[in-house]
């Protein structure tokens, strides 16, 4: 396989991996800041996991990531930057584009048809990135996801960066838990 392609594929999954270890975390906070009283016991009792935490995980693992942002964004929309709700918003139009792209191996980028016009337009304005001199716009709805050129691939994981050093670690304080222990 060719080492552009080898990368590509990669990082889309790295990124795709990322952005479900953002939803855990966004999943818990949320139901922390719902169940309050099982903060100290999480945070003390490090072996077992409070049983109301677990049955809640398992009802958020099935939910899909628009699902649990929007729970996030409503649960702690006071605590919201325009720069949080941006990143959450590149976080899951990314991810919802490496899950729904044409693959090939044959090629080093993937390609994606936004499902309707508002999710273009969402997708388009969320990633400024994509379409930078228009390098990476094929037709007017067709987007590549081309993760082996650097400027891309980390312009936006930084966003990932972003929301879990800034905005989690900042409401895992708030709610008085160690972000290392739900990351």
């Amino acid at each position: 396989m060719e080492e552009k392609v080898k990368q590509n594929m990669l990082r889309c999954g790295e990124y795709l991996m990322y952005s479900i270890w953002i939803q855990g975390q966004l999943s818990d906070l949320v139901i922390f800041n719902r169940n309050k009283q099982l903060i100290n016991d999480f945070v003390t009792v490090k072996e077992k996991i409070p049983e109301i935490l677990v049955n809640e995980r398992v009802i958020f693992w099935k939910k899909d990531f628009k699902d649990v942002k929007k729970d996030f964004e409503k649960e702690f929309a006071d605590k919201l930057t325009d720069q949080d709700m941006a990143d959450l918003n590149t976080i899951f139009y990314i991810r919802n584009a490496i899950a729904h792209s044409h693959v090939s191996l044959a090629r080093n980028f993937l390609f994606y048809i936004p499902g309707s016009s508002k999710i273009e337009q969402n997708f388009q304005s969320s990633l400024e990135i994509l379409n930078k001199h228009e390098l990476n716009i094929s037709a007017s709805t067709i987007f590549k996801i081309d993760f082996f050129k650097d400027e891309i691939y980390f312009h936006n994981f930084d966003t990932i960066k972003r929301i879990d050093e800034n905005l989690l670690e900042r409401i895992c304080n708030e709610l008085s838990i160690p972000h290392s222990r739900i990351q």
